[in-house]
């Protein structure tokens, strides 16, 4: 860890340097690598805060611009210094004379964001998957792929749209973004997210950085570091005020129009990136610079034996790199011998200006600014020891005027005693031998005593001087360390405290674990340097979602804390429950330095409780529910039923002649077939659908959330019913016995939650039992009208069974006119003609057909059937040019061979295919969109035309609706029912009609009954029509004549 100098010493290096600073400000260009948000905040606030000015600068800060490199201005000579990224190396390599010289981020804030609901959790799950990359710019995620194992062949590379709706969009599955910002806007959309950084992989490389080139560097070396340092305090000054800077980049620098919210979430996330709390703002090593090189090696970006060192700004031995890297004590006492020397320097620069003796005057002042500015003590002593000077900072803490001490024996007066009160000799005092043997000392645990008789710690540096090269004294810095021994203590406590029983982790506030103690690494199986440098998320356990977390952090952000089970993950893998506690550690700014967890391993507490639950609640044979967990779950059922409106049903099954089984073969056979029975039945039913087991052969199935419709609900229910009876009948192999059963099911619906559990259970038992009246292996409902209605159902499915081959359907057809009334096409219109029932509804039928999948063959005939008469058409000059539609239904369409069958039907009629028209229902597009479409072209190459039937009462997805080759869109009738009265039917025809010219597709509007509604029609400018105002469906020598007589 690098220790920062104190902001004292750093105070007195900048007062230093204003001092000796030019009068004129000297002009300097500051290239940013993008345009101006809190990314860049340090550099407005070291001209804000007149940081560059103190250090003789007036510098221009450019915002960067799409598709111009930065770089490039520091080479052309526009710019002197350059906001970049660790490619600059390329740069270098390229032959560009550019050098870094500090390191701003100490992390990269490009990284990878998907979302949470994609089933990426990390670098390997990218595999197969489509990835949106920055060109140029992602050798970090490049090599982080390749660490989980992962080729350019093994994903989707895209370059990138800069745009992260296209995540929202499904348009990529990752997207390579600054974490800084751009998350922020997902937030505001509400869309989950989750941040792959290459650091989970062990690649880390910084963020921006700061650069320029050799030659000011060689030539202007102090300008060079100057400037570095007046920025590096920006930034410090920047993150430790981030309100003022927020509001300074949007009065003077907020050109792309950010908000308070969306800076303020760029702010904390930079200062996640520049961790200032642990590292110097600037700070950079070499040997992570090759480390990174070594990544663009690998990548063939670099050749072998490139010379990292050489990209650097290594300045000699200065001022500054004495502050940073010695002790607070050494370079204090060098700071005071500096300033001393830089006085002289100063007298000797404005010699011809101004006269010695005013100088002098003019320099003893500042030296005496300086001095009292300082945080430290210091005095100086002669070389009889007495006091020649005390600054204030020296004489405040020892209690003191400056004038009680000037003059006196400092030894006598504040360092007399040790600690424990015995005499301490002047001859052995530290602090006397600088002045006697001429060397430093330094001393790191004694007291010195104030005035009013107290003590406290201090260490203390006393540093020989010399006036030409005679030893004439010394000065002695020192500074109170009482708060540093308090922490020494209690670290010494916690450190205690850390190797308790329970399980501990420290991360930083981006969640870096920092330390684990052993109860750690015993519990969850990693060692502290395996967990060290990742976060928390190697033990997540993928069984909490976003919104789990993110309320676990809203906990923590505002009340300081959280607990709570959760599932996690051991390095085995094993998935465990435990009880986490998690701490925000805040420091005297009142911002978080850390967070502490603790957790208790509770799998034993888990077991328990859940084998004490199953007891409770499952059977212990078949592992289903029990007759309690069925009852709970079925007054649930219950309410759940009269919210929704939906029908729920209970099936109670009881095993035809199990007794006889059981009695002959054993009881053990018989718990074989209750086993079997019960996994069975759980391949029956649908998921949320509960099987419970009452006792003996008795079962029950819950079914929910069927029909709102009764008839509906209960064939549902019959259809279900019907399969556990096929399923159950199958032979057992139990033991060395094959072995048959069958049920006897008795079913009850509801939809009231006034209805008692019991209540219902009996009305299915009663069911139950009429099956078993009924012959046994059956299905019988309680409800007698409810039964006639299943009955009604099964005899209609039988008869349209047979109407295809009693040749029962008819096709009738329905005219579509334009704005003129002229014919210009029909829709097919299937009719089933009963011999007894008379003509039976489409609507009846139709949903039956479905559900059997009878459907697929009366598709099949419809579809003959119209292309016969397309091609009888062809020989009458009434009906040759007219186009015929047919319904095609989803499950047809979806066939695998669907293509080939119309293909075929289309070649074996011989028609003309530009004149079907099939016509699809939006509800299709819910389902494998890309195999539809892909389905429509290759029969729109053909010459088929589509029409999108009931459009903008389904799907209606304007995404998919322009990539479907469309020809018409068919207005439902619901919006033209009303279009003459109602102005909220009459918009939504105007808008559909419009979008459909903006898209090229014709319309035509279906149910036209009235001259008003084609009047409003005509008027939203709809010209094709269809409706009993032109005709009604009739067969196809009517059809004719209708034609004829037109």
């Amino acid at each position: 860890m690098v220790v920062c100098p104190k902001r004292n010493i750093v105070s007195l290096v900048f007062c230093l340097f204003s001092f000796v600073a030019s009068a004129e400000a000297e002009p300097v260009t500051l290239q940013l690598k993008w345009m101006h948000q809190f990314q860049f905040a340090g550099f407005y606030m070291a001209a804000e805060k007149g940081f560059y000015r103190d250090a003789g600068f007036e510098v221009d800060i450019r915002a960067g611009e799409v598709g111009k490199m930065p770089v490039d201005a520091l080479l052309n000579g526009h710019a002197d210094f350059v906001v970049a990224d660790p490619g600059v190396l390329l740069t270098r390599a390229g032959g560009a004379p550019v050098k870094v010289v500090a390191a701003i981020f100490q992390h990269s804030p490009l990284a990878l964001i998907v979302r949470n609901d994609s089933g990426i959790n990390s670098f390997s799950d990218l595999r197969g998957k489509r990835v949106m990359l920055v060109p140029g710019l992602n050798a970090d995620i490049d090599a982080a792929m390749g660490a989980a194992g992962l080729t350019s062949a093994d994903f989707i590379r895209q370059d990138t749209s800069f745009d992260i709706r296209d995540l929202v969009n499904g348009k990529t599955d990752a997207f390579a973004g600054y974490i800084t910002d751009q998350p922020h806007q997902l937030e505001l959309m509400g869309i989950p997210y989750r941040i792959l950084h290459p650091n989970q992989q062990g690649i880390d490389f910084y963020g921006d950085v700061l650069i320029t080139t050799d030659e000011n560097i060689k030539e202007q070396p102090e300008k060079v570091r100057a400037f570095t340092q007046a920025s590096l305090r920006g930034w410090q000054y920047a993150l430790a005020h981030i309100d003022e800077t927020i509001a300074v980049i949007q009065t003077k620098y907020n050109t792309q129009k950010l908000s308070q919210e969306q800076l303020g979430f760029e702010a904390r996330k930079t200062r996640e990136m520049i961790e200032s709390d642990v590292v110097q703002i600037g700070y950079m090593r070499q040997q992570r610079w090759s480390d990174i090189a070594a990544v663009y090696i690998a990548q063939g970006l670099l050749p072998a034996n490139f010379a990292v060192s050489e990209a650097l700004f290594q300045p000699k031995e200065s001022v500054l790199k004495v502050i940073k890297e010695h002790s607070w004590t050494f370079g204090t006492t060098l700071l005071i011998s500096i300033i001393l020397l830089l006085i002289m320097h100063a007298i000797s620069l404005r010699r011809s200006v101004r006269s010695r003796t005013a100088d002098l005057e003019r320099i003893r002042y500042q030296q005496n600014l300086i001095l009292n500015s300082a945080g430290e003590g210091i005095y100086g002593l002669d070389k009889q020891g007495n006091t020649t000077f005390v600054n204030n900072a020296a004489a405040r803490m020892l209690g003191y005027a400056a004038d009680e001490l000037i003059g006196k024996p400092m030894h006598n007066q504040v360092h007399h005693s040790h600690t424990d009160g015995s005499l301490y000799p002047r001859e052995q005092c530290p602090m006397y031998a600088a002045f006697t043997d001429g060397q430093i000392h330094t001393v790191v645990n004694e007291v010195l005593w104030r005035k009013d008789g107290s003590n406290f710690p201090v260490e203390y540096t006393s540093t020989p001087i010399y006036e030409e090269e005679i030893l004439v004294g010394a000065v002695v810095t020192f500074r109170d360390i009482t708060e540093r021994k308090q922490a020494e203590s209690d670290l010494r406590i916690a450190a205690m405290a850390f190797d308790s029983q329970d399980s501990l982790m420290i991360t930083d506030p981006a969640g870096v674990i920092l330390r684990v103690n052993q109860a750690f690494s015993d519990s969850t199986g990693f060692t502290a340097a395996e967990a060290v440098g990742h976060t928390p998320k190697i033990l997540k356990s993928g069984r909490h979602d976003a919104a789990f977390y993110a309320r676990m952090w809203e906990s923590i952000l505002s009340t300081g804390s959280w607990q709570g089970e959760v599932w996690d993950r051991r390095k085995n893998g094993e998935i465990y429950p435990k009880w986490l506690s998690i701490s925000a550690v805040k420091g005297r700014d009142g911002e978080v330095s850390h967070y502490i967890g603790s957790h208790i391993d509770i799998s034993a507490r888990k077991a328990a409780e859940e084998e004490i639950k199953n007891l409770a609640f499952y059977d212990p044979l078949t592992g289903l529910p029990n007759r309690r967990l069925l009852h709970d779950r079925l007054t649930q059922a219950l309410v759940s039923s009269a919210r929704s409106g939906r029908e729920g049903a209970l099936l109670f099954i009881d095993l035809d002649n199990f007794k006889i089984l059981n009695d002959t073969l054993g009881h053990d056979v018989g718990d074989l077939l209750l086993q079997q029975v019960g996994g069975r039945l759980k391949s029956c039913v649908r998921e949320g659908d509960t099987v419970a087991r009452l006792g003996g052969d008795e079962f029950v199935v819950l079914l929910e959330e069927l029909s709102t419709q009764p008839m509906r609900a209960a064939s549902q229910t019959e259809i279900i019913g019907e399969k556990i009876i096929a399923t159950l009948g199958e032979p057992y192999r139990l033991a060395a016995h094959e072995c048959r059963s069958t049920p006897s099911i008795g079913a009850a619906l509801f939809n009231n939650s006034n209805l008692d559990t019991n209540e219902l259970l009996k009305q299915a038992d009663i069911a139950m039992y009429q099956a078993k009246k009924c012959g046994r292996n059956v299905l019988r409902f309680f409800d007698p009208v409810m039964q006639e209605i299943v009955n009604d159902r099964a005899d209609l499915e039988s008869e349209l069974r047979n109407a295809l081959e009693k040749q029962q359907f008819q096709l009738f057809y329905q005219v579509q006119v334009d704005s003129s009334h002229h014919p210009r096409g029909a829709e097919a219109l299937i009719r089933w003609i009963h011999p007894e029932r008379g003509s039976v509804s489409p609507a009846q039928f139709i949903p039956l057909a479905e559900e059997t999948g009878l459907i697929l063959p009366i598709g099949q005939w419809v579809l003959d059937t119209a292309c016969a008469q397309l091609k009888a058409w062809e020989s009458d000059s009434l009906t040759r040019h007219l186009n015929l539609a047919v319904n095609v239904s989803a499950k047809q369409f979806h066939q695998a061979d669907f293509v080939d069958r119309v293909h075929e039907t289309v070649q074996r009629h011989g028609i003309n295919p530009m004149l079907l028209k099939l016509e699809l229902t939006e509800s299709m597009l819910q389902r494998d969109i890309e195999d539809t479409i892909k389905s429509m072209y290759v029969l729109k190459k053909t010459g088929i035309q589509f029409s999108l039937d009931d459009f903008g009462t389904g799907y209606s997805s304007l995404q998919y609706l322009k990539r479907l080759p469309l020809d018409q869109l068919k207005i439902d009738q619901s919006f033209v029912r009303d279009i003459a009265i109602d102005s909220s039917d009459k918009a939504i025809v105007g808008t559909i009609i419009a979008m459909a010219h903006n898209l090229g597709l014709g319309v035509i509007a279906e149910g036209v009954e009235t001259t008003e509604q084609l009047q409003s029609l005509k008027h939203s400018c709809c010209t094709h029509y269809q409706g009993y105002l032109f005709g009604k469906p009739v067969p196809a020598a009517l059809f004719e004549a209708q034609l004829t007589r037109k």
